[in-house]
């Protein structure tokens, strides 16, 4: 076909706007097509070993599919069944079992038959267990404690106080734990006695004790009693004693008539020595790596071992030996001070007292935690350091790495524990989604220079099937903004049917939490376009090593998520930064060079103290070290005032270090308010290196550095629900060139619009949708020297030619000027937007098998409704038919390309309302690119009808839906494990239906594209 020349340049110019253009100095080859260590994951609930095993290597296929790169293989065994009977035998299908290692074989094989880097879980449910014999050695054991009241001057003669019974609420396992079961001999720890000054009530009662009267009576035992005369002095006396004893509580529940340990089910394991770890890998040696082909596909895909969050309770943690470890370890014997632990402070989640009281004495803290309770845990946490050592040792030798959820929900130090485990991982619905907490996890990764920081992301206690890609999306890029590298998705559903559980099948809570991702949801077919934007974006953020330009000191135990720097004003202004806890500033990567602390990793220009009163005399030393090498320090408030360790000399030093770092007061510095932080940071000259200002808050920046490939990324993230507009200045050497990497569609092209300054400094606007992040790189190459500095609101887009000429999209007037001071004006005549108003729909609405014998089926059957010439209305508005419907919609509508005095080279931009979960559409014919939910604006200029006679276009536009409003109306029907959905959830009477469709308005912007010369 022979073409005029103004429709050969159109056809060029368009060509190259559509296009991924490979520029001389391609910034990432791998971005385009990740590889699948930096996909996204899922975590996949595997029923039980009685599922066909098909299936599951089906859903694992399927997972690789859609563009996962692997996936957590979690035993679920129903939340490892705290209630009831199993729903099939686990005495053959339990955790463990032949059963079950040759359903984990056929699980490696289908990841290694796609692709997947495949983690698996160290035990059923949470991993906390494994199958033992109880009262082996190795598993959880507790501190008992009783007490008797005596008068003074009343002898006691007789056994040692019982153990009290554990309140019912503790006993119970909080209703969602196993309980803790009540067999054994509790073993006599120790014996203590003391007077009693006062008792208090607050919300718990309170006991004052006179320290002065501690004494210890364990010696005075024979034969399990106990003689004691206290002075008589008319007080009132308590006799303590303490047993250890094992929790008996199980991680799984076993089968209903267990024949051998194996069956029985699994039971926790002591999580605070090395003993403790080993029952797990000495079970997982002998009963599934040592099944047939195990190993040997184990070391072809296998990425982590990994542990789940703690879920595990106690009257007082504890281990044996415990009292033998502290004294090594602080110096002093712990055991008149033991009453002092059962706080509840001490227990998971720090709900309550384990006893439900509590006694006071002794030195505190100004946060009013006792010092002999800081020693506690710092020792408990040594132990809980040994059991990580074992189990990444064990998973190196077997070629593979260890990964867990370290520390929270129990009285330990997260931050000292981060850096010891390969990739660290942290959790959404535990974090609360706070950009800070993820900052406490991440930074002291990101010092010690792990990698990936990972989070089982998206659960929400919310009805399942509620859950939006957006959603899911809002989650996923405020764990970015925190430093986390890796997602994992919260979860993949096993698709096969279950005992008396109906469409839409197998749940891994019981409908009670989000998402159920798999083929049974309809936006399968789309979430592809997801996970390779997520799959690009992680790909960015583990790129070289991060660059945060401050750090907070923070001692926090047990951990609890909460935002710790409370200003936004640093946040305002672009800058970033870590939490490092006293373990932390001891790394040997914890160097002050040039000023920097950890120049050749994270690169920190200040540490930072608000209103931390708890250091160690370690720590303190350390800090004063970095005074003395003239690094920048900030004291907000008080300084720390508490060493970790009760001993007067410990802390004597630990005020004498502060003093010293105080002293040195041409580099420390000391602010009344945070509010003051900012303007004594620049006040020195310390600024961000992505330094921000914006209409409006919070955007948060990450920053990579990749000196090897002498690339830098810089990753935006617009963290609020109205649009915004930013200058940035950024740090970044002269002779980079800035890329956009856009995440959705994988192009990577030169940045055109900034101005470049002479000390190292690049000026650019950036407008950002709601929700929206941008990701920027810095390559080493000036092939485009020129840029443009200043541009009307009518260029829509802009691309390279060549070294010196752009192409430009304009949608009306507009004035472009370049950095060499040339200034291009254009005046195009271009039509009116085309508002599409009139669409035909086809629904198809997802349901469970129509026959009542298939009623168990877990299978899928579509039917199709057809509407025509309707507006763009919720289905709910169309009709009471649709207002439980769920599935895809297909709407198709037609326009005109219309005639225009530039008609040669008119463009178009097409833009769709909100995204309501996913979207794709073609027009003519030909698949758009992946539409980014929070800027649905796609370039259709390429696929535009306008040779004569032709010039009706014909738009397709496909959108699913949640399954949530079908689940909801067939609540009181339709069943999971034999009982209806709305009883496992309740939440579906209560919870309005969702808006379904494409919500209007539709909106074609007509554009023309022109040439420019730089």
């Amino acid at each position: 076909m022979h073409l005029s020349q103004p429709w050969t340049a159109f056809v060029a110019l368009t060509a190259l706007l559509h296009l991924h253009i490979n520029v001389k100095a391609s910034p990432s080859a791998d971005f385009k097509d990740p590889p699948n260590e930096y996909r996204p994951k899922f975590r996949y609930w595997f029923p039980d070993a009685s599922v066909p095993i098909s299936v599951v290597q089906n859903d694992i296929a399927n997972l690789s599919a859609v563009g996962a790169g692997g996936l957590e293989f979690l035993p679920f065994y129903l939340y490892g069944l705290t209630s009831g009977s199993p729903p099939t035998d686990w005495s053959i299908y339990g955790y463990g079992t032949p059963a079950y290692a040759k359903a984990f074989k056929g699980a490696l094989q289908s990841a290694k038959d796609n692709n997947l880097v495949f983690d698996f879980a160290v035990g059923a449910s949470q991993g906390q267990g494994a199958p033992a014999a109880p009262g082996s050695r190795g598993l959880a054991v507790q501190l008992l404690a009783g007490n008797v009241s005596i008068a003074g001057g009343e002898a006691f003669n007789g056994p040692v106080p019982p153990p009290k019974e554990i309140p019912a609420t503790l006993a119970s396992g909080l209703g969602f734990q196993h309980a803790l079961e009540q067999f054994g001999t509790p073993n006599l720890t120790a014996v203590i006695a003391f007077e009693i000054d006062q008792g208090m009530l607050l919300m718990l009662p309170a006991y004052v004790v006179n320290e002065e009267s501690v004494v210890d009576l364990t010696e005075s035992v024979v034969g399990g009693n106990l003689s004691f005369m206290p002075p008589n002095n008319n007080a009132t006396w308590r006799i303590f004693s303490f047993w250890e004893a094992y929790t008996n509580q199980r991680s799984c529940a076993g089968g209903v008539n267990a024949t051998n340990t194996v069956s029985n089910g699994s039971w926790v394991v002591d999580h605070f020595s090395s003993t403790g770890a080993q029952v797990t890998t000495d079970f997982l040696d002998h009963q599934i790596l040592s099944y047939p082909g195990v190993e040997e596909l184990l070391k072809d895909v296998g990425n982590y071992a990994w542990e789940d969050s703690m879920e595990m309770m106690a009257t007082l943690w504890w281990t044996p030996g415990f009292l033998g470890r502290f004294e090594r370890s602080r110096g002093y014997r712990l055991t008149k001070y033991l009453p002092l632990l059962y706080v509840a402070g001490n227990q998971w989640g720090q709900l309550f007292p384990s006893y439900l009281e509590t006694y006071i004495y002794g030195n505190y803290t100004s946060d009013g935690i006792s010092v002999h309770n800081l020693d506690y845990r710092t020792v408990l946490n040594e132990g809980y350091q040994e059991y990580i050592e074992h189990f990444k040792q064990w998973a190196h030798s077997n070629d593979i790495k260890y990964s867990d959820q370290p520390a929270y929900n129990l009285p330990l130090q997260m931050l000292s524990d981060i850096p010891l485990l390969d990739a660290p991982e942290t959790e959404s619905l535990g974090f609360g989604d706070l950009v800070d907490s993820y900052r406490q996890f991440s930074g002291p990764a990101h010092l010690h220079g792990n990698n990936v920081v990972s989070s089982e992301l998206g659960a929400v206690l919310t009805p399942s099937y509620s859950q939006t890609v957006p959603d899911l999306l809002y989650h996923i890029k405020r764990s970015w903004a925190g430093g986390i590298t890796q997602i994992v998705i919260h979860g993949g559903a096993y698709t096969g049917n279950y005992p008396n559980t109906t469409w839409p099948g197998y749940q891994a809570f019981g409908f009670r939490y989000t998402e159920n991702w798999s083929g049974l949801q309809p936006c399968w077919q789309h979430l592809s376009d997801t996970l390779d934007y997520v799959g690009r974006t992680q790909y960015v953020l583990q790129q070289g090593i991060p660059k945060i330009d401050l750090a907070f000191y923070l001692y926090e135990s047990p951990y609890t998520p909460a935002t710790q720097f409370q200003s936004d004003a640093l946040q305002k202004l672009g800058y970033t930064y870590d939490y490092l806890g006293p373990d932390n500033l001891l790394d040997s990567k914890a160097v002050v060079k040039n000023q920097v602390l950890a120049a050749d990793g994270p690169g920190y220009k200040a540490l930072i103290f608000s209103n931390q009163t708890v250091i160690s005399t370690a720590a303190a030393a350390q800090v004063l070290k970095f005074a003395e090498a003239g690094f920048p320090i900030f004291f907000i408030g008080a300084p720390p005032n508490q060493t970790l360790g009760a001993s007067a000399q410990a802390q004597a030093h630990t005020q004498i270090l502060i003093e010293q770092i105080l002293a040195k007061t041409g580099n420390v510095h000391r602010l009344d308010s945070a509010r003051d932080l900012a303007n004594a940071l620049s006040s020195i000259g310390i600024a961000p290196r992505a330094q921000l200002s914006c209409s409006s808050n919070p955007v948060y920046t990450v920053w990579r550095s990749d000196p090897a490939a002498k690339k830098e990324y810089l990753f935006i993230y617009n963290d609020q629900s109205v649009a915004t507009t930013c200058t940035a200045n950024l740090t970044v050497a002269t002779s980079k060139t800035p890329y956009i990497l856009d995440a959705w569609t994988g192009t990577q092209e030169p940045l055109l619009s900034y101005q470049r300054a002479s000390n190292n400094t690049i000026y650019m606007d950036l407008d950002l949708k709601a929700n929206e992040t941008r990701i920027i790189s810095f390559t080493q190459d000036r092939s485009y020297n020129n840029s443009i500095v200043r541009k009307s609101v009518n260029v829509k887009w802009m691309r390279s030619v060549d070294s010196t000429h752009i192409a430009l999209v304009l949608a009306g007037p507009a004035n472009v000027t370049s950095s060499t001071g040339k200034v291009s004006s254009f005046n195009p005549a271009l039509p009116s937007a085309t508002s599409l108003r009139t669409w035909d729909l086809t629904i198809q609405d997802w349901h469970g098998p129509s026959s009542p014998e298939d009623f168990y089926s877990v299978r899928t059957e579509i039917t199709t409704s057809h509407l025509s010439n309707i507006s763009l209305v919720p289905w709910s508005s169309l009709g009471h038919q649709y207002a439980s419907t769920s599935g895809v919609g297909i709407y198709t509508t037609t326009f005109a390309t219309p005639e225009s005095n530039s008609s040669s080279s008119l463009g178009a931009f097409l833009s769709f309302p909100p995204v309501q979960h996913t979207l794709r559409a073609s027009l003519n014919g030909h698949k758009l690119p992946p539409v980014d939910p929070t800027n649905p604006v796609v370039n259709i200029g390429p696929y535009l009808a306008k040779a004569d006679g032709k010039r009706v276009n014909t738009l397709e536009v496909k959108i699913t839906t949640t399954l949530f409003n079908k689940v909801k109306a067939e609540a009181n029907t339709h069943m999971f494990v034999g009982s209806p959905i709305s009883e496992a959830q309740p939440l579906y009477a209560t919870t309005p239906n969702q808006e379904y469709g494409l919500l209007g308005p539709v909106e074609v912007e007509w554009t023309t594209i022109v040439e420019m010369v730089l």
